[in-house]
């Protein structure tokens, strides 16, 4: 049975010109530039592979320890697909249709691509392969989703993906992680769900951290301003390939986990309720999705307001500066224009006095109008 799992994925790999892949005697992976025989790892992922509706389902807890300890490199990309359930999506002929349609953001695509692949640690050595097939996939979700069109942050994900598996089925598995695993909801017009992540991650650093919140509160560091890239590109954007790979492949097993379990779950509650429970219910549940937005919102406004107030403070105490030194200018010139009375008309420290005077009457002004 084992030996049958290894013929099968050397054939697989073997056929599929179009995978980063090489196949040399032992299978290689893009990422790392270790070739991996055909150990104990090798072995016992193979066999999760093989009967996965069983461990998908009945062995789910010992799946997530060995998840957790690392997907063997071979069988990442199968896996990443059966996680996300991408290998039952048929889109080969609408991802075709869907490249031969105009889209308005091949300039951006293009132009965020030029300068981030080359210098991003993430595709080091893989840029000049993966340019093509990534503007590709960018592309054609932007036609088929054109809420969301195209974000810089999505460029991450689609690239990580791109360097495990080919095109269409890098395309299938951005697809559900976009629709099946909600992130789209992150690139929404009004990003309610980006704030929604920021808030609650604020709110942990808060609790957990609570030494490290009151220094950053102390120095007016604002969390917000390193903590939208992290989400937007699922922490894709500040780690090396190694790392990334890690972190995505607990994202895909846990995420998933807790969208099936939530939704199974769900449907129990719902089958025990008659019509009436059933919409009370749902209404129930569509007023807290509202009463967290508004909660996000709320929570972005004094964020907001409170970087207004510290802006007012420090122009007010700037403005007091000024009229103080002001002050000092007008008796200074004052003092020059009684020693004038004896003097000669065309005293030039006289004349730079009044010009001083006037700019800052002009600074006060503009401080004032702020």
């Amino acid at each position: 049975m084992y030996d049958s799992v290894v013929i099968f994925y050397r054939r697989l790999l073997e056929t599929d010109s179009k995978s980063l892949y090489s196949v040399n005697c032992v299978l290689r992976s893009p990422s790392f530039s270790k070739a991996f025989p055909f150990d104990e790892d090798f072995r016992a992922w193979g066999c999760v592979v093989e009967k996965w509706d069983e461990w998908s389902r009945k062995k789910v807890k010992q799946l997530k320890e060995m998840i957790r300890k690392g997907i063997h490199p071979q069988f990442r990309p199968t896996v990443w697909q059966m996680l996300c359930n991408a290998h039952s999506l048929s889109v080969q002929g609408r991802y075709s249709e869907l490249l031969q349609e105009a889209c308005p953001c091949e300039k951006a695509i293009e132009k965020d691509l030029n300068r981030i692949l080359p210098q991003h640690q993430l595709f080091q050595g893989l840029h000049s392969g993966i340019q093509q097939p990534l503007f590709n996939v960018l592309k054609a979700y932007s036609v088929l989703d054109q809420e969301i069109g195209y974000h810089q942050g999505t460029a991450f994900i689609a690239g990580l993906l791109l360097t495990q598996m080919p095109e269409v089925e890098a395309f299938a598995v951005f697809l559900r992680l976009m629709q099946d695993f909600r992130l789209r909801e992150l690139y929404r017009p009004q990003m309610v769900e980006l704030g929604c992540c920021m808030f609650q991650l604020e709110w942990l650093i808060q609790e957990q951290l609570p030494e490290l919140y009151s220094h950053f509160q102390t120095h007016a560091f604002y969390t917000s301003t390193f903590f939208s890239s992290w989400f937007l590109t699922v922490f894709l954007s500040c780690l090396p390939i190694t790392a990334a790979n890690r972190v995505f492949d607990i994202f895909m097993c846990e995420v998933q986990q807790t969208n099936s379990s939530g939704s199974n779950d769900l449907q129990g509650d719902l089958m025990s309720l008659r019509f009436k429970e059933v919409h009370t219910q749902a209404q129930l549940a569509q007023n807290r999705h509202i009463l967290l937005q508004l909660q996000t919102q709320d929570q972005l406004c004094s964020l907001q307001l409170k970087h207004i107030t510290e802006r007012m403070h420090s122009q007010r105490k700037r403005l007091q500066e000024l009229m103080m030194q002001n002050q000092r200018m007008r008796s200074l010139l004052g003092q020059t224009a009684e020693g004038q009375q004896h003097e000669a008309p065309e005293d030039e420290e006289a004349e730079d006095s009044v010009t001083t005077v006037r700019k800052l009457q002009h600074q006060i002004a503009q401080l004032q109008a702020q």
